[in-house]
């Protein structure tokens, strides 16, 4: 199996999962929050763990984007559905840590 990475493309130009993840990182590695975020959305969305944790990630602001702790926690949410053990450790952990209303 071939692993490559797609520097500078866009949604479109990513043809899997993998090449999203990938693309993505090097956006984030180059401070590039707006361009990594739909470079992994639609793949985070249809069920792409590697892909959420992107997500979740970014939603915690741990790639210089803007810090969402309800964001971070829907994809810890579909994560854990997905019977992801750890993601649904880690939405137990920010449920607790959010303040009571």
């Amino acid at each position: 199996m071939a692993c490559f990475t797609v520097v500078g493309a866009t949604a479109a130009e990513a043809p899997t999962a993998a090449a999203a993840v990938e693309a993505a990182k090097a956006a984030f590695a180059r401070q590039d929050y707006k361009s990594g975020i739909p470079l992994v959305r639609r793949w985070a969305e249809n069920g792409n763990a590697a892909a959420q944790y992107l997500m979740r990630e970014a939603a915690l602001g741990n790639y210089g984007g803007p810090r969402n702790e309800a964001e971070a926690l829907r994809w810890y949410r579909k994560a854990a559905h997905l019977e992801n053990a750890d993601a649904a450790r880690a939405a137990a952990t920010v449920l607790r840590a959010l303040p009571l209303r």
